[in-house]
């Protein structure tokens, strides 16, 4: 259920991203499914508003990661999936850093190109061996 959860919330964060209005409208405008369970509800709660409240320190990761390429030239899909990945590694402590970078590919090919998978498992993957380059000190 997970997956779906983060779908929805890939498409929240999307229109959100593409529209510029508070994300409260777009949650009237497009609310999760009333049948999820009360975990399934706080988890898409968590990646949207977590998004939302950590933009620019994710952003600032992402951008930190992706030097030469900044997140005005990703195509907006894969960017939010980004947002979403390195919003659960670095602020979702549930949540393995190996599970977050499977779930980011599978969305990007499902929603993206055979390439934004490699792509974005390739910008994942440099921010686990950060992580785990600052552990070790």
């Amino acid at each position: 259920m997970r997956r779906k959860v983060r779908e929805k919330a890939l498409q929240v964060l999307y229109q959100w991203d593409m529209r510029d209005i508070p994300m409260q409208e777009i949650f009237r405008l497009d609310p999760p499914p009333s049948d999820w369970k009360e975990d399934d509800r706080e988890f898409f709660l968590c990646l949207t508003r977590g998004v939302e409240k950590q933009l620019q320190c994710i952003d600032r990761s992402i951008m930190e990661l992706t030097p030469g390429w900044p997140l005005h030239r990703m195509a907006t899909v894969d960017r939010n999936i980004l947002r979403i990945a390195v919003h659960e590694i670095l602020n979702v402590p549930d949540i393995s850093v190996k599970i977050a970078i499977n779930e980011a590919v599978v969305l990007a090919k499902k929603f993206s190109t055979e390439e934004s998978g490699k792509f974005i498992n390739g910008v994942l993957g440099k921010l686990a061996k950060n992580i785990a380059s600052s552990n070790k000190k």
